[in-house]
């Protein structure tokens, strides 16, 4: 007994290992577990990734949130015809498919690529396909 108990209370005193800096900041990167969060801490001690980095800086840079990106933009809808035809998110239940594009990038693209891009997302979401990539 007197054994275990010496070993029971080595392992409660025994400190927990501070975390190196790689791993802390793709903690804050990252929010799970995954292969890119792995993957990223390998490159970073490797040097070449988050190389004089400061933690903070990080964390200003993940604050950003998908909201606060999406203001930024003017985001604009299309129609399938290939029309800009008002704010993103405003389209009607039951009216037909139409796809939001940052209007910069919308009157970028000609008619006929703004009209292929609703065809191709119209033709996602019949498979089960979330998103569409855009040239």
């Amino acid at each position: 007994m007197n054994k275990l108990e010496k070993i029971i209370r080595e392992i409660i005193s025994e400190k927990k290992k501070k975390r190196d800096r790689c791993l802390r900041i793709a903690d804050r990167k990252y929010d799970k577990p995954s292969a890119y969060k792995s993957g990223s801490v390998v490159r970073c001690r490797k040097g070449q990734i988050w190389k004089g980095l400061k933690e903070e800086q990080v964390r200003n840079a993940v604050a950003e949130s998908l909201r606060n990106w999406f203001k930024k933009e003017d985001w604009v809808r299309i129609n399938t015809s290939g029309n800009i035809t008002g704010e993103c998110g405003t389209m009607k239940k039951g009216k037909a498919t139409t796809r939001c594009l940052p209007r910069k990038k919308a009157q970028a693209m000609t008619k006929a690529e703004r009209k292929a891009t609703v065809a191709k997302k119209v033709r996602g979401s019949k498979k089960g396909k979330q998103f569409v990539k855009v040239k």
